[in-house]
């Protein structure tokens, strides 16, 4: 089971929205969390499908926002995709489990 939180920039207040953080997995794909250079948005990618009847409707390693496939491994130093600035855990957005 996966988690997934919530992220914000504290100097221009970019919201990640819920991602893992991090690489992750459920019982159906595994994601690593990126950053997307087509529409700059910190988005969880999925990098593997675990269960074949869902490959054909799961899209590899593009952004599940604008289907880029310009997408990069977050730095684990989490830097904002608009001001480059570090991006904390926001302590106010509940963890959501995911499968």
């Amino acid at each position: 089971m996966g988690s997934k939180y919530n992220f914000i920039c504290p100097s221009c207040e970019y919201e990640s929205g819920l991602v893992s953080g991090q690489p992750d997995s459920g019982m159906m794909v595994a994601v690593d969390t990126m950053v997307c250079q087509d529409c700059q948005s910190v988005v969880d990618v999925v990098v593997q499908i675990f269960l074949d009847e869902y490959a054909a409707e799961i899209d590899l390693n593009c952004c599940p926002d604008c289907r880029g496939t310009r997408v990069s491994p977050w730095p684990s130093q989490h830097p904002c995709p608009k001001c480059q600035e570090p991006m904390v855990q926001d302590s106010l957005s509940p963890e959501m489990l995911w499968d």
